[in-house]
């Protein structure tokens, strides 16, 4: 009866520190992807996966502020391709909020507010 108590407790005991250590790794950002994959998931068509990859490099602050720009707009348009139009302020307001000191992303952010969504009102 101990010893399959003990069985039950060190198996729990493993399950759960499984758990953090895999949930911890789902909330980690993978890394950013370079322009020229990006460029190609969009040109496959692969939407979804570019515009995570325009996500993840638009809000590191790492990223060169020209490929910032591109990945922002890119994002965007990948957002009009699959419908998720309503995500198009969220993202740009967290670019916004990253880049919040560099005036350069700021700009094409505001270029993007004026150029790439649509001003269509919607009735709640």
């Amino acid at each position: 009866m101990k010893l399959s108590m003990l069985a039950l407790i060190a198996a729990a005991g493993s399950l759960t520190i499984f758990g953090t250590i895999f949930a911890g790794s789902l909330g980690a950002e993978p890394p950013p992807m370079s322009k020229a994959a990006i460029d190609a998931l969009f040109k496959q068509g692969n939407f979804k996966d570019a515009y995570d990859g325009c996500r993840v490099s638009a809000l590191d602050l790492k990223t060169d502020q020209g490929d910032v720009d591109h990945a922002l707009r890119q994002g965007l348009q990948c957002l009009m391709n699959l419908g998720r139009d309503a995500e198009a302020d969220g993202f740009l307001e967290a670019v916004v909020a990253a880049w919040k000191d560099d005036g350069r992303v700021l700009t094409s952010a505001a270029e993007c507010y004026l150029d790439h969504l649509q001003h269509f009102g919607v009735i709640v």
